[in-house]
């Protein structure tokens, strides 16, 4: 009875290992399962991960041409104003230029006039004014000078015409050539005017000359006189 009882016992022993061993196998092929989809799942976000990492490093590169057309358009633009603003300048002038003499032609045309009018019986006279009254009215459109002397008056216009290559820009100058303002036009880009040369020239006039010191820097936008 002994014997029968130790060879039922073995006989489930054996039984319940084999259990457990069937157990454990299947949970081992359970688990390489697994891995082989969480390998599978890894390769594939991966590679979508790359796929979204080449996506950022074009949209950055768009971005980064964008934004260099961008400030492409707005220098032109800001280039285009300043010309349209120094052509519209420089008519301006020509046209008070014009008005100022049409001005002093129309009041030399009212005293020979006045004194036609007070030697009406003087016919060699008459003649002679009317003449330079025609005279003058012809040369009304091609007379761009601004002086003039009618009994003994002087009148004087002074006009300044500017231009610049690049971003530095005479902005104002004075009159009696006292002092002189420099502009950076660009937007974003400081300017290194160190060693930078300034003529003055009026008339006949001696030319003078100034060369500014070094470390001067201009900030983007901004303006600094010279005097």
């Amino acid at each position: 009875m002994c014997l029968k009882k130790d060879v039922s016992e073995v006989q489930g022993n054996a039984n319940r290992s084999a259990v457990e061993s069937n157990y454990q196998r299947e949970e081992v092929k359970r688990m390489r399962d697994n891995i082989g989809d969480l390998r599978g799942k890894l390769g594939d976000l991966e590679s979508k991960n790359s796929q979204l990492e080449k996506e950022v490093q074009n949209l950055n590169y768009q971005l980064n041409d964008d934004q260099r057309q961008y400030e492409q358009a707005l220098n032109e633009r800001d280039a285009t104003l300043r010309r349209m603003k120094e052509e519209c300048q420089s008519l301006v002038a020509e046209l008070q230029a014009l008005l100022d003499t049409k001005q002093m032609l129309d009041a030399e045309i009212a005293i020979y006039r006045k004194m036609l009018e007070g030697e009406e019986s003087r016919v060699g006279l008459r003649q002679m004014v009317e003449q330079v009254v025609k005279t003058h009215s012809l040369q009304q459109q091609e007379d761009t000078d601004s002086t003039r002397n009618v009994r003994g008056e002087v009148q004087t216009k002074t006009t300044f015409q500017r231009s610049a290559k690049g971003n530095i820009t005479i902005s104002e100058c004075e009159p009696n050539g006292k002092f002189i303002t420099l502009e950076n036009t660009h937007r974003s880009k400081d300017e290194d005017i160190s060693g930078c040369k300034i003529k003055r020239k009026l008339d006949s006039r001696q030319e003078i000359s100034y060369t500014l010191p070094a470390g001067i820097t201009l900030k983007a936008g901004r303006s600094t006189k010279v005097c």
